[in-house]
């Protein structure tokens, strides 16, 4: 393992650097210190007493350490823990050997912004005060501290106002959220040692932290994961699998691994569960976190077992020595999701895309009782009969959220009176997640991402209408089609729109079926939802359908992945056409919105839809740059303007005119000219920015996850998408 670079976070205020350069000879291992980029004050220690030479005998950085104690406490002449002299008076030195003309490798001389002593001066106070502890808040010093910029000292009024001080910090420290895992791109770890965030949420849950593979190391636990005894049933080492050497994917029609863009010379390695050597895993104590789903990926080729997910806590009695265990859900191995519509809920724990195509993300929901409390995870395979598995990738975190939680929604299971959460209920999915909405009854937004190995031959539903979502809490209301069509079965004149499109889960019927729930369901105006007489022709489809196929093409043609967030603005429950554009709904009339107020279903005004297109699959927060492309686009959820508009001519007013300041635009936007405009997707782009602005009532904030001078400059950009 490798540690991860030395970085100055944008939370740390004050960043002071006391350090040595020798090591003890012969120590090969040890780390020699060094001067850091972005620090506030460095102070090289090796040119007073005690520092030189470094013996063989001596811990690496001892001196260092006690220098720095010796600053917290005044009284001391030794650190005890280390037994090392702390040279704060010419006594000290006289004592270890050094002779007056050594005052200069005395340890102690203030060094804040009011002090200007040249070191070993004998009037400066020696004690140890004004340095070192005493920049810190409880040090009392921090009005005092020391910036050296360009080799002089300055104070921090020297930085200037406010506004400059920021400049300051924002030039010499990183987000909180960057990820500096070690990632040398020439050899093959690199970035497969990151988790899913800046501080996994499980330690080495994508089982890619460890030493090596020698035949040595082979025997070596798995950093994270222990093995609780010598009976061989738990794994080490040796049971870790490159990817690329998985048997399913070497097989002939399989092509999972080109799919999502994986290199060989930098493999990502999952875990092998198998009744003829190590059945079960467990990871070392952790705390739950405060929110987040379980989630983890497994590849099943063999129909057989189960595999039990358990959470166990530590002891709670006096005199109690055994963890209880809890068995959070039970994976059903032998038998494959049926992927039909009315199974969705039985199907959830069974195996549908991991089974032949590739690893299938599971979501196990974690009780309240658990979080912020310490734990261990186990995994464990039951089988009567020879069985294996490959576990991967197991996190507290949804894949669809890995740069940030648009509006922080969580899950909460209280009844919607009771829920601090009613507006604001989060829903994570294997296929996706949602803001939930109890007073809409829409989702807020739902986010998702599309790589190619989303996407396959997997057909819709038989009968493509919506059922109720079952991971909904009780006393939440549960919409289905039947909240929008009549005893008869006749629509309302809208259509059963999804937020993630079905077409971006193809990859098998049961994600497939996972977008015709109700939580990812909104009322859709015809022209702002289907194509009307060419699926390939962008000018004979409504513009929300031809952004839907540029997610497609971004992905299929160009081997993109991508994060989409999509969501509503507004309501507005007048009746109006159910279509100018499509030739049979033209013919229908109007649609009968009453019905949706009556049940307080919120007709949305207008759709929304973000994209963050990474090059490659796999890519994180820290692969984001000022070059990543976004493309952002909001479409009004109403007919067009003219029946059976021309693709030339009878140009009209462009709708953000009426929400100009809402979104932030300076001067109004020229006539959209005719059908052809209307419905190309560029006709509706704006910055996230704009976006954001439209939206701040509901507080969104996409993008979160990533470094705020990156996000920001990223939500100011317009791409074009040609």
């Amino acid at each position: 393992m490798l540690d991860p670079k030395i970085t100055i976070w944008n939370n740390v205020t004050y960043a002071d650097n006391y350090y040595q350069r020798q090591i003890p000879e012969g120590d090969k291992k040890a780390i020699r210190g060094k001067l850091l980029t972005g620090v506030d004050n460095n102070q090289e220690l090796e040119k007073w007493a005690g520092f030189d030479p470094a013996k063989e005998s001596d811990n690496a950085h001892r001196a260092a350490v006690s220098w720095y104690a010796g600053t917290a406490n005044l009284n001391e002449s030794h650190v005890s823990d280390e037994k090392q002299q702390v040279f704060r008076r010419l006594g000290d030195l006289l004592v270890e050997g050094f002779s007056s003309d050594d005052k200069d490798k005395s340890w102690f001389v203030p060094g804040h912004v009011n002090a200007n002593f040249p070191h070993g001066d004998e009037n400066a106070p020696w004690e140890g005060i004004g340095t070192g502890w005493f920049y810190s808040v409880n040090g009392g010093g921090d009005d005092l501290r020391s910036y050296f910029v360009n080799g002089e000292k300055k104070s921090r009024d020297d930085l200037g106002d406010f506004k400059e001080f920021q400049d300051y910090l924002k030039k010499n420290r990183r987000s909180v959220s960057d990820d500096n895992t070690y990632t040398n791109n020439k050899i093959q770890v690199g970035t497969r040692m990151r988790g899913d965030h800046a501080v996994s949420s499980l330690f080495n849950g994508n089982f890619d932290v460890f030493a090596g593979k020698s035949d040595a190391q082979a025997k070596s636990k798995i950093p994270g994961w222990f093995v609780e005894n010598d009976s061989g049933n738990q794994p080490l080492q040796k049971d870790l699998v490159r990817w690329h050497n998985i048997n399913t994917f070497k097989e002939d029609g399989n092509d999972y691994l080109n799919r999502i863009g994986y290199n060989e010379t930098k493999p990502n390695y999952a875990l092998f569960l198998r009744t003829s050597q190590a059945t079960e895993v467990v990871h070392n104590n952790f705390v739950v976190p405060e929110w987040g789903d379980l989630r983890f990926n497994l590849l099943a080729p063999a129909e057989r077992g189960k595999l039990k997910v358990i959470i166990e806590t530590p002891p709670s009695g006096i005199g109690e020595t055994d963890w209880q265990s809890t068995t959070l859900e039970t994976i059903d191995l032998s038998e494959g999701a049926s992927g039909k519509l009315n199974q969705y809920k039985q199907d959830i724990y069974k195996i549908g895309f991991g089974r032949e195509g590739g690893f299938e993300t599971f979501h196990v929901p974690i009780d309240d009782r658990y979080r912020g409390k310490t734990a261990r995870l186990r995994f464990k395979l039951e089988s009567s009969n020879p069985a294996g598995v490959f576990l991967d990738d197991v996190f507290f975190s949804s894949a669809h959220l890995k740069f940030g939680n648009p509006s922080e929604a969580r899950f909460d299971s209280r009844v919607p009176g009771d829920n601090p959460y009613r507006e604001n209920l989060l829903i994570e999915k294997p296929q996706y997640a949602v803001s939930y909405n109890r007073t809409t009854k829409t989702p807020n937004w739902v986010s998702w991402q599309v790589n190619n190995a989303w996407l396959g031959k997997a057909s819709r539903p038989e009968q493509t209408i919506f059922k109720k979502d079952s991971q909904l809490p009780q006393g939440w209301p549960e919409i289905d089609h039947d909240n929008y069509t009549d005893k008869n079965g006749k629509n309302f004149g809208f259509d059963q729109g999804h937020v993630i499109p079905s077409r971006d889960r193809t990859n098998h019927e049961k994600d497939n079926i996972a977008t015709f729930l109700g939580t990812n369901l909104i009322p859709q105006s015809v022209d702002n939802n289907r194509y009307f007489t060419s699926k390939t022709d962008p000018a004979k489809a409504s513009a929300w359908y031809n952004i839907e196929g540029l997610v497609r093409r971004l992905v299929a043609q160009d081997k993109q992945e991508l994060y989409v967030v999509a969501g509503t603005y507004s309501t507005n429950w007048t009746d109006q056409k159910r279509s100018n554009a499509h030739p049979e709904e033209v013919l229908r009339g109007n649609t009968k919105s009453g019905e949706f107020q009556k049940q307080g279903i919120h007709i949305p005004r207008w759709t929304w839809k973000t994209i963050l297109a990474l090059d490659t699959p796999g890519m994180g927060v820290a692969d984001v740059t000022e070059n990543t492309k976004a493309y952002t686009f909001l479409t009004p959820n109403k007919p067009e303007p003219y029946k059976n508009w021309p693709e030339i001519g009878s140009p009209v007013a462009h709708p953000f005119n009426q929400i100009k300041d809402k979104l932030g635009l300076s001067e109004p936007l020229p006539d959209i000219q005719n059908a052809t405009e209307w419905r190309d997707p560029s006709t509706w782009q704006v910055t996230i920015e704009q976006l954001e602005k439209l939206l701040q009532g509901k507080k969104i904030n996409t993008l979160s996850s990533v470094p705020e001078d990156i996000r920001q400059h990223i939500k100011k950009q317009k791409y074009s998408i040609t």
